[in-house]
């Protein structure tokens, strides 16, 4: 199944965040629970996790782009949920 990658919502006020890289790229199979990315937000940078087991067919942002929560930067092709 087909599903999206998100950025998260770290904390409670959060409005934006810089997406600093991807530590996975296109093509590259991932665990629940791999870091694939990383966020950079005025309190702190954060590792980000992969909520699902599978492939990373897509990733449709680059480094030092501006993201907001719940934005979709990507999607993976999920063996499971998590």
């Amino acid at each position: 199944m087909l599903e999206d990658i998100i950025i998260p919502k770290l904390y409670e006020d959060m409005e934006k965040a810089v997406f600093v890289e991807w530590l996975k790229n296109v093509g590259d199979t991932v665990e629940a629970e791999d870091v694939i990315f990383t966020l950079e937000t005025d309190k702190s940078v954060f590792d980000v996790e992969s909520e699902f087991s599978g492939v990373i067919k897509e990733a449709t942002v680059e480094s030092e782009a501006e993201v907001i929560p719940m934005q979709v930067v990507g999607k993976i092709e999920a063996e499971e949920l998590i």
